[in-house]
């Protein structure tokens, strides 16, 4: 699978994990769930695809890397429970495994 499949599949399972649309994920709205979403999105792409913060902002619609590394830093530190909750259907959903650590 090339990248950008993987990248839109991320996308459409964390769209569909919150309701939304996955143009929705890719827009500059910031709804609750449209960012929660996002957030989700960047974390999966950034830990398990190992993309940069740069690339991660380029494939949900052109972020700065830095709205890119703070989505993934409110999961990485905690501050998003139902993310870290939804990330394992996310993955199953997007066809991802992650080998256990």
């Amino acid at each position: 699978m090339q990248e950008r499949e993987r990248v839109e599949h991320v996308v459409r399972a964390a769209a569909n994990a919150m309701g939304v649309t996955p143009e929705g994920v890719r827009s500059s709205q910031r709804t609750h769930d449209l960012s929660l979403a996002r957030h989700i999105a960047a974390y999966i792409l950034r830990e398990d695809f190992y993309m940069t913060f740069t690339e991660v902002s380029i494939a949900l619609g052109c972020l700065d890397a830095s709205s890119a590394r703070y989505g993934w830093l409110k999961i990485h530190d905690g501050e998003k429970p139902l993310a870290t909750l939804l990330l394992p259907q996310v993955r199953a959903a997007a066809s991802i495994t992650v080998p256990m650590q």
